[in-house]
């Protein structure tokens, strides 16, 4: 509340003194909020309007606050205009007004860096475990932003597994994208329009076609999963198609619908429990890196012997294996 009665102050003092700069800021505060709202069409968020947006209503999937960047840029810079001038008028010193305007620096330190594990190296584990069990030349079907930009990471940085072909699910509704995995890898065809789950099965038996292993991201929903093909097996994070490979020599399907490769799940337990070794997330208010860390706990779960009524709820809405 300081800050925004801060930044209050900063728009009155530079309209004074800068009545060009003010109208260029009020244009950039206004478009980079409202402005965003409307011409994105957004949603509630997932925790704002509970109190007086119905509760039918439709929210957001997650809080959307990078898309207001630009906003919380201009109102920013209010707030260390209107420091500053506080300063001025009551005859502090310029540090004072300078110290005040940098306390969200110190403030939010400790929460944006991204030093600390488990956080630090969550996206190349899982990249790793998603990667490691494909035979050469797979085409991998992946599920959204989650699973997407670790592999993208994983490939283009590192040069990790260069010859899987990576399609991501959601984006086969964008006309760029579907015209972009047609250049590069000749799986779609001509007819490049359809929905985007018909265009995911024509690029899946394209593969098979070109003698290519299909492989689905256990992040990709069963249904989903079943569209693309039927006869699925579960190595570590991915779901391999039984045609792709050799069929496993041990396979266990006690507490999954799909058998699971115990080698291959093993294999993919003991590297993540290395790295992991009993340590917790960071208590915060985006799920996202407990939601990762619990998709990588899927390789464990799957091999439990008796696994308990929450870890069998979490193969079915976590892990997609039953």
């Amino acid at each position: 509340m300081a800050f925004a009665v801060l930044a209050v102050f900063g728009a009155s003092w530079q309209r004074r003194t800068d009545r060009r700069g003010w109208r260029a800021m009020v244009l950039l505060f206004v478009c980079g909020s409202l402005g965003v709202i409307v011409y994105l069409n957004l949603k509630a968020g997932t925790s704002f309007g509970w109190k007086f947006v119905p509760d039918a209503a439709r929210h957001e999937a997650r809080d959307r606050d990078y898309f207001f960047v630009l906003g919380f840029l201009a109102w920013g810079a209010w707030a260390g205009m209107g420091a500053m001038a506080l300063a001025q008028r009551y005859r502090f010193s310029i540090v004072v007004g300078l110290g005040v305007a940098a306390i969200p620096l110190a403030l939010n330190w400790g929460i944006v860096t991204r030093r600390p594990e488990l956080e630090a190296r969550m996206p190349q584990v899982l990249a790793k475990t998603l990667l490691d069990p494909l035979p050469p030349r797979t085409v991998l079907f992946v599920g959204g932003d989650n699973d997407t930009y670790p592999l993208w990471f994983a490939q283009q940085v590192e040069g990790r597994r260069k010859d899987v072909t990576i399609v991501t699910m959601p984006l086969l509704g964008a006309g760029w994208y579907v015209a972009e995995v047609e250049r590069r890898e000749h799986l779609v065809g001509a007819n490049r329009s359809g929905d985007p789950m018909v265009l995911a099965r024509r690029i899946a038996e394209s593969a098979r076609a070109h003698g290519r292993p299909v492989a689905v991201s256990l992040m990709v929903p069963k249904d989903d999963r079943s569209r693309l093909g039927d006869a699925w097996i579960a190595a570590g994070l991915v779901a391999i198609d039984e045609r792709s490979s050799p069929r496993p020599a041990e396979l266990d399907s006690t507490w999954t619908i799909i058998p699971v490769s115990r080698a291959a799940t093993e294999s993919a337990r003991a590297s993540i429990e290395a790295w992991r070794a009993g340590r917790v997330v960071r208590p915060s208010t985006e799920p996202v890196h407990e939601y990762v860390l619990g998709v990588l706990s899927c390789p464990d779960l799957a091999l439990r012997r008796s696994p308990s009524k929450g870890q069998l709820a979490s193969l079915d809405s976590l892990c997609n294996l039953r």
